[in-house]
């Protein structure tokens, strides 16, 4: 089946990248993401108990009155024990092209996923991005996403679709895979820094595996940097125990609101970790309807491999970009793992073999088929995708839009029915140096 320039092409964003909206019984809404936090009211309430803090050396509460900003914030997207969302939540979906969005969407678009090249060749007309609640079931967002392509098939008359999964996106499509999949809607997949086998990260939070020393780093997490460093000003003159005090109250309340109840949040588990996380977390019989939620798709995760081959029988084409080295954000213990930042390269490259940040593989596990990468960190040849996946040292999770490579290699993958692999064009070799990727200005 080959593929024409005028296929649609559907971006599913990652985690934090679709506006939700709360909608009232009165009909109407006000947006509850992206997280607005008021700074001043904020900084009135935890006052009092911060000055006192400073000047006796120890929590006056402190971090009880950062618990309860940090709930207060959350609260409006706050998830029930069972996993369904409290309050009626919706993203704004866009049901037409990019061609049909403002500048500022098209600004927002272009900066989320790499897709500036890949428009120039089709055109926006051509371009389409899905809109989905990322607290709740995957299932549900699926089921959303497979009306959303038929309604994309309906406007360019086309009888499939490319799909971009960036991010969290990846966890989504695992969902949609496995309920949709043997429709045949989709031709073409490029994996965009995906999470394919969870996340670290989301495990360390979950497991409470946190880097105590940046407490700050739980604001950045969830909200802002600006609100991150300015939390990190104000605890540069509290004790380290009060620091701590901070990270740990306000993730209980992040646990107490929308994620530790989140279906979708527990989906991007790494699938080896689940089981024992959620017997620790999620063993209240409140749960049992949220553990059902959250054990299908761990169990399309475990098929996800057998899933993407039963599409590649059918003519499906699967890339992938997957960025390493890079140390994992500061709200994570986990340092020493292969990461963008905020994946591991085992997760976004489906597989593939990782040494530890900076180091080396051991000869011991390397065969007459490895494909090491040039520092010796990856061996491209254990991945599933092995021969259609790009890696990017030193990538940022957050700025594969910035990388012209990436751009170029998103237009080649979708458009050019030549273009099938990493052996295609030494031009794009399938490992490359951060130094050769343009930067965010």
């Amino acid at each position: 089946m080959e593929l024409t320039s005028t296929l649609p092409c559907i971006i599913l964003p990652g985690m934090g990248q679709s506006q939700l909206e709360y909608h009232n019984g009165d009909g109407t809404a006000k947006t509850v993401w992206p997280l607005k936090l008021d700074r001043k009211a904020a900084a009135k309430r935890i006052r009092g108990p911060y000055l006192k803090t400073v000047l006796t050396r120890k929590d006056r509460g402190f971090t009880d009155a950062i618990h309860d900003v940090f709930y207060d914030v959350l609260e409006p997207i706050a998830v029930l024990p069972d996993g369904g969302m409290k309050h009626d939540i919706r993203p704004v979906t866009r049901a037409y092209p990019l061609s049909g969005f403002t500048e500022g969407e098209k600004r927002f678009t272009y900066r989320l996923a790499p897709v500036r090249e890949l428009a120039k060749a089709v055109g926006e007309e051509n371009i389409y991005l899905f809109a989905y609640n990322f607290f709740a079931d995957l299932y549900e967002s699926a089921e959303q996403l497979d009306d959303f392509i038929q309604t994309v098939k309906r406007q360019r008359n086309a009888d499939q679709v490319c799909l971009l999964p960036v991010s969290m996106g990846g966890a989504l499509f695992t969902a949609y895979l496995d309920a949709y999949g043997a429709k045949n809607d989709v031709a073409k997949v490029m994996f965009i820094e995906a999470a394919l086998d969870g996340s670290v990260l989301m495990r360390d939070i979950l497991a409470m595996n946190v880097d105590k020393y940046n407490g700050y780093s739980v604001l950045e997490f969830a909200t802002t940097k600006g609100a991150s460093d300015a939390m990190r000003k104000l605890l540069s003159l509290v004790p380290w125990e009060v620091r701590f005090g901070v990270l740990y109250r306000s993730l209980d309340a992040a646990f107490e609101t929308a994620l530790g109840r989140s279906p979708a949040f527990w989906a991007t588990t790494p699938k080896e970790d689940y089981p024992a996380l959620r017997d620790a977390r999620l063993a209240d019989g409140q749960c049992a309807p949220l553990r059902e939620k959250i054990d299908r798709v761990m169990a399309a995760q475990f098929r996800l491999r057998e899933l993407i081959a039963q599409r590649q029988a059918a003519g499906a084409e699967f890339y992938a970009v997957s960025g390493y080295g890079k140390r994992i954000m500061a709200l994570s213990a986990s340092g020493n793992v292969s990461t963008d930042g905020v994946l591991a390269a085992y997760s976004t490259s489906l597989g593939a073999m990782t040494a530890p940040r900076g180091e080396k593989l051991d000869p011991s596990v390397l065969t007459p088929q490895s494909r090491l990468s040039p520092d010796g960190e990856i061996d491209a040849s254990t991945g599933f995708l092995k021969d259609t996946t790009w890696f990017f040292k030193g990538q940022a999770h957050n700025d594969t839009a910035f990388n012209d490579a990436i751009q170029t290699l998103v237009k080649r993958c979708l458009t050019d029915p030549d273009f099938t692999d990493v052996f295609s064009d030494p031009e794009l070799p399938q490992f490359t140096e951060a130094s050769d990727s343009r930067k965010r200005p």
